[in-house]
C-alpha cells in the first residue's frame, strides 16, 4: 500500500518488528509499500552501520 512519504528510514521499527515475526523481504515490502530490493538494501545498510 503506497504511503504519502516513502523514506524507508520512517518505517525502521515497523520493518524489523515485520521481520522478527517472520516475513519475508517480499512480504515486508508488499505490506509497506517498497520492492524486495529497497528492503534488501535497508537490511544490508542496517548491517553495516551497526558493525
Amino acid at each position: 500500500m503506497p504511503r504519502s512519504y516513502h523514506h524507508i528510514k520512517d518505517y525502521e521499527s515497523e520493518i524489523l518488528k515485520l521481520k522478527e515475526m517472520g516475513f519475508t523481504k517480499q512480504e515486508i515490502g508488499n505490506k509497506l509499500g517498497f520492492s524486495k530490493d529497497q528492503i534488501h538494501n535497508f537490511f544490508s545498510n542496517c548491517f553495516l552501520t551497526m558493525s
